[in-house]
């Protein structure tokens, strides 16, 4: 079934677009097509990617409102933008899925200069292309998405939102799950436990995990075993020591505070998840210093 005029468009029409002083290529290298305000390609700002080594990169791209990829072949081109389900905006520093689309389903960013990578189904082992953006004045973050999914059995999730790569959960735990930065159940996606082995979380014990490990196995955990105060689900990925754990790692009676070293940063969060600005004074709090997350009583 042939997509409509904005899905599909000819090859002559990006021949016109890019203009006569631009080289125009039929390989299957893509083009990024900027648009503006209103959601119109840029014709002038259109750009080809170069191969690199198993994908497609660009750097120093200029975006007023957002953009598309665009396939081109000898007769017509395709139009490529965020998957329906996907997070949006994307997140930086991760691979974001494309799926084909209408040219007026642009993919939508704040107004700066970007370096993105394109990456084919076959590389990523998967049914979709994917693509990574990164501001290109900062490309080396650290970057967090803004929340996480807990993909529950059912195929339904749960998220999970967090400030600074710290996410925190304090009701409707699932005993069973799988933790994830997309909606989906995809090995690209998931945060799963180092040792695959490694899956059954005890109160108050971190477990290691990483991007793409143990993908195929659940977490599981018995958060109606634990006591009012401990009933928390923290994740954190901060300074790439990424972990999980249900309950409280220690509680601690402070009156004053003491960084863990001479340069680490000491860091207060609500149980929720929200970064502070201050030392905060009577109550609960996550404190992080460093890769440590700790739920602290002030």
């Amino acid at each position: 079934m042939k997509h409509s005029f904005m899905g599909r468009v000819s090859a002559g029409f990006f021949m016109l677009a890019i203009g006569a002083g631009a080289a125009f290529s039929q390989s299957t290298s893509p083009y990024i097509v900027p648009v503006d305000a209103d959601g119109t390609p840029m014709a002038d700002k259109i750009r080809h990617m170069t191969e690199n080594g198993g994908f497609y990169e660009i750097k120093g791209l200029e975006i007023e409102s957002g953009f598309l990829f665009a396939g081109i072949g000898q007769t017509e081109g395709t139009y490529y933008s965020l998957n329906s389900w996907a997070v949006n905006p994307p997140v930086y520093g991760l691979l974001n899925p494309l799926s084909i689309s209408a040219g007026n389903q642009y993919i939508k960013m704040p107004s700066g200069t970007y370096d993105l990578k394109f990456y084919t189904r076959q590389t990523v082992g998967s049914g979709y292309n994917h693509f990574t953006i990164v501001p290109s004045d900062d490309t080396e973050g650290p970057f967090y998405p803004e929340k996480l999914f807990l993909l529950l059995d059912d195929g339904s999730n749960i998220v999970v939102t967090g400030t600074d790569g710290v996410y925190t959960l304090s009701e409707n735990i699932p005993e069973s799950f799988k933790i994830s930065y997309e909606p989906r159940d995809d090995s690209n996606y998931i945060y799963g436990a180092v040792d695959g082995s490694d899956t059954e979380l005890e109160a108050g014990e971190a477990v290691a995990i990483g991007l793409d490990k143990g993908v195929n196995v659940k977490f599981v955990c018995h958060p109606q075993e634990l006591a009012d105060d401990d009933y928390e689900l923290v994740i954190s990925l901060v300074n790439g020591d990424s972990f999980v754990r249900i309950g409280a790692d220690e509680t601690t009676a402070l009156d004053f505070v003491e960084a863990d070293g001479d340069s680490a940063e000491v860091r207060y969060y609500t149980l929720q998840g929200h970064m502070l600005d201050h030392v905060p004074q009577n109550g609960l709090y996550l404190r992080v210093c460093g890769s440590k997350v700790t739920k602290v009583a002030l």
